[in-house]
């Protein structure tokens, strides 16, 4: 965190569970950074949004096999039967 982040930080209190707060304090041991600093890297990953949309559809992507070679290229004509 740099002396700029330092001054526009907020002071913050979070309660975790006995697992979670477990789970964290091995993981900065082990990474060797503070628990704050890991919590700071979450927020972060959240803001950048999630990797797939909320909706995801993609585990369906692949689940079956139609045999039919063209269904990539006309996929709503296998799927709506057209």
């Amino acid at each position: 965190m740099t002396p700029e982040d330092r001054e526009r930080s907020h002071r913050t209190q979070i309660m975790l569970s006995g697992d979670q707060y477990e789970f964290l304090t091995d993981l900065a041991a082990r990474r060797g950074v503070s628990m704050g600093r890991l919590v700071r890297e979450a927020v972060e990953q959240y803001r950048a949004g999630p990797a797939v949309a909320d909706d995801d559809i993609s585990g369906l992507v692949g689940i079956g096999a139609s045999g039919d070679l063209q269904s990539s290229e006309e996929h709503d004509d296998v799927i709506y039967r057209r």
